[in-house]
């Protein structure tokens, strides 16, 4: 579990997008906020409606733009989607020194969180599919669903 602030988090996100030469536009900030204040998935409807909702932002809000850019965060590995068609959530490892996490979603009250997991856990599989299998892996998604411990009691 990563342990950094809010602000933290919005400074490390900042950073990531200036490195990849996207600027800081007012609109990007705003769908960065809303995945930083969020502990559930956000489908981009939910994004716009937040977006809209919020005094500090411009009532109206581009929606091509919101698509765009979650496009963009999703290419760039900033966001994940949850699957099944549950919205993105924004990338907690950014600054871990994990290349492995798994997903876990509760199915009642959709918390979700991105776990890092140790490289020895998972290269048995990988080892699988590359010398048994003969597929390369290129990336990989692992979600479990299931309860989270306040949902299980």
């Amino acid at each position: 579990m990563n342990l950094e602030s809010y602000d933290e988090k919005l400074e490390i996100a900042k950073s990531q997008l200036r490195n990849l030469g996207l600027k800081l536009t007012r609109t990007r900030l705003a769908v960065l906020r809303c995945f930083l204040s969020s502990k559930t998935p956000l489908t981009p409807k939910m994004i716009i409606t937040k977006i809209s909702e919020d005094s500090q932002n411009h009532k109206e809000i581009d929606h091509t733009s919101v698509y765009r850019i979650l496009d963009n965060f999703h290419k760039y590995e900033l966001i994940h989607e949850v699957h099944p068609g549950k919205g993105f959530v924004f990338c907690s490892h950014q600054t871990c020194n994990h290349p492995m996490h798994i997903m876990t979603l509760c199915t009642r009250c959709e918390l979700f969180e991105e776990i890092p997991v140790p490289t020895e856990l998972l290269s048995p599989t990988l080892w699988y599919l590359e010398e048994k299998r003969n597929f390369k892996p290129q990336e990989h998604f692992l979600q479990i669903n299931g309860l989270c411990t306040k949902c299980q009691s």
